[in-house]
């Protein structure tokens, strides 16, 4: 059956996890406060004032002073909480369009938050943007191999282009637009979706399939491009929903100790 990114239930899914943004399901503790999100990435401090919901939108805040302060995830400092292998996430967002700005929707496989230096790890980009450059963004498959490799070395972009993802005559700022990514485990690519038709997808590594990954949600101040200089502060990326699918055929991987996720009902 081909894969339907407009309703992933008839291409044989199942809901795994889903944040609507009806209620703020944010916390500094994730799983065992019962919420959805960590309010910060693993390597820093809890930011929850830079988080706000209202009318089924997530709003999250760039501190000028601090690049990652305005990141959260779906596991919390002990990898407690939501991380899947294999599936197709998907996330409706509007950008801000601020110089500056570095809206992103990522996956990083869970157990780093262990090991953060030595550990060899995967990192899926299923969007990366940049402030001002508003008719495109970057989605990306990296590998780090551990013990301080750099990543910059160990990356597959696009098959063709680069892994630039062009939407052109679309400003991404003016409204919401899905960004989604489909990682089979069949398949030798990952492939990219953006407002639901297939833009773009990258090879895999020989360790882009090992691990359970948590998801990442950030709208954090850096410049990729050369052209976008600046730290803004107090600079908006709304998020209208974040949902994630599996394969069902495959069982939603468990964190360690915890048991499987179940469907979203």
């Amino acid at each position: 059956m081909a894969f339907d990114p407009n309703n992933p239930a008839v291409s044989g899914m199942v809901q795994t996890f889903g944040d609507e943004f009806n209620t703020r399901s944010i916390s500094s503790n994730g799983a065992a406060s019962k919420t959805l999100w960590n309010d910060h990435v693993w390597f820093h401090q809890p930011r929850g004032d830079l988080f706000s919901v209202a009318n089924g939108v997530l709003s999250m805040k760039t501190d000028g002073s601090d690049e990652w302060a305005s990141n959260i995830q779906t596991t919390n400092a002990s990898g407690e909480g939501f991380a899947q292998k294999f599936g197709y996430w998907e996330a409706s967002i509007k950008f801000s369009g601020d110089q500056g700005t570095w809206p992103s929707f990522w996956l990083m496989n869970n157990d780093r938050i262990t090991d953060l230096s030595g550990l060899a790890a995967t990192e899926i980009d299923i969007l990366e943007g940049q402030g001002v450059w508003d008719e495109g963004y970057f989605a990306t498959n990296h590998k780090n191999t551990g013990n301080g490799g750099a990543w910059g070395a160990d990356q597959h972009t696009g098959t063709t282009g680069g892994n630039v993802m062009r939407t052109p005559g679309i400003d991404l700022s003016q409204g919401f637009h899905r960004y989604g990514m489909l990682w089979d485990p069949t398949a030798t690519d990952l492939k990219f979706y953006f407002d639901g038709k297939l833009i773009g997808s990258a090879p895999k590594y020989e360790t882009t399939d090992k691990w359970p990954m948590m998801t990442i949600l950030g709208h954090g101040v850096g410049d990729m491009i050369g052209s976008n200089s600046g730290r803004p502060d107090g600079s908006v990326m709304q998020v209208d929903y974040v949902r994630v699918y599996q394969f069902a055929d495959q069982h939603p991987t468990p964190l360690q100790g915890e048991a499987a996720a179940g469907p979203v009902r």
